[in-house]
């Protein structure tokens, strides 16, 4: 019998300490993003400011003594502070990565970028038009030519949007279409990020262009202005210890993406570009059904299409049409599957984050935690929407 594919459509890749001192103008001098070692731990800084641990997000380390990987223990992984020394060579490393990706069974990787750069808005340091851009730019620039060029269809890079403006915006992702990008990741509350909300015009351009090129767009779970602020605090810490902090946090950053969904839902996105696709990446699948129902009702509720006819169906019709989530912890019953929809759910192992799946954990996922779904849709949600949505081919599998 053949062995059933695994398409991972989220994980996270460790951007090396060159990324932007080596492709930026030297004129922005100590403002371009570098690496300080300060205490043993590497930090990025602009200026003079830290932006946090270069290993903030990657909780995958490696063993000094056997030279193999290691998951940290929970009283380390959260907000990890380290150096790249200390991070298995998969965090930053395509090849190292691959290596990992065979041993959990995984043929193809979506890669997202390191979720500190994300939430500290990087870009955003110097308001100047020009370093935003070159900020974006040498990101996606690095992670299509450098890592996915390492093995295009194992490797699937997505690229950033540069949101502080739309035009800007709408220019980037033409040009990541060309360098081989296969989708887009962006904020999906642009509000907290000083910028319009999702339903503004102000977005058009974008939204054409994404449709245009056929990337999709994901919104990725945490990529909101202060995340941090929200749910970790120096009160939280003492009333709760670093491991309920931690468990708590996750799960609330991952109902941040409900609203974000919600949100797409009733903008008029979907029904005014049928052929642009969304991902809510990193946030599961039971709490899908609630907001599609929710959306349906409340759309009737509030007259919606009285001020917005382009909606000729409910929200969750433009859902099934549109919009994918990602599965990989939860036990998914057929429940979920028939309500949601096989094509609309994806799988993901978020390596190397604190939620991240290990072989064992991908086994169990495959095995009991989508136990009574059918062989049809389990490799739809596995392998066969991603392929699609992201263009790859299904490689040969020996029998």
């Amino acid at each position: 019998m053949k062995s059933q594919l695994i398409f991972d459509v989220d994980s996270h890749v460790t951007e090396t300490a060159d990324i932007w001192t080596s492709r930026m103008s030297s004129k922005w001098g100590d403002l371009i993003p570098h690496v300080v070692n300060s205490d043993d731990v590497d930090y990025w800084v602009v200026g003079n400011k830290p932006m946090g641990s270069v290993a903030a997000s990657s909780y995958i380390q490696l063993d000094p003594e056997t030279g193999k990987r290691r998951r940290l223990p929970p009283s380390e992984q959260f907000l990890r502070r380290a150096s790249f020394r200390d991070l298995h060579p998969s965090s930053y490393d395509p090849n190292a990565r691959m290596e990992v990706m065979d041993e959990l069974g995984v043929q193809a990787s979506v890669l997202y970028p390191n979720l500190n750069l994300v939430i500290n808005d990087l870009h955003e340091q110097v308001d100047d038009p020009q370093y935003k851009i070159e900020i974006i730019r040498a990101y996606n620039d690095w992670l299509a030519e450098e890592w996915a060029s390492a093995n295009p269809e194992r490797l699937i890079p997505v690229a950033l949007v540069a949101y502080f403006d739309a035009d800007v915006a709408a220019e980037e992702v033409y040009r990541c279409k060309e360098i081989g990008h296969r989708g887009l990741v962006m904020t999906g509350m642009p509000q907290l990020h000083n910028k319009p909300p999702l339903a503004d015009p102000y977005w058009t351009p974008l939204w054409k262009a994404a449709e245009d090129t056929g990337l999709s767009v994901g919104f990725h779970v945490g990529a909101n202005e202060g995340i941090m602020e929200k749910y970790v605090n120096a009160d939280r810490l003492a009333a709760e210890g670093s491991r309920r902090m931690g468990a708590r946090t996750v799960t609330e950053a991952f109902l941040d993406n409900a609203a974000s969904l919600n949100d797409l839902l009733l903008t008029g996105i979907l029904p005014k570009y049928p052929n642009l696709k969304f991902v809510m990446v990193e946030t599961g699948v039971g709490w899908v059904n609630f907001c599609l129902q929710s959306a349906d009702y409340h759309f009737e509720r509030y007259g919606v299409r009285q001020d917005c006819p382009e909606f000729t169906e409910p929200p969750s019709y433009y859902f099934k049409r549109q919009v994918y989530t990602t599965y990989w912890f939860e036990k998914v019953d057929p429940f979920h599957v028939n309500n949601i929809g096989a094509d609309n759910i994806m799988f993901e192992t978020d390596y190397p984050h604190s939620t991240s799946l290990e072989p064992a954990d991908v086994e169990w996922a495959m095995r009991e935690g989508m136990a009574g779904i059918s062989d049809e849709d389990k490799n739809k949600i596995l392998w066969a929407n991603a392929a699609e949505l992201y263009g790859v081919r299904t490689p040969a599998l020996a029998g």
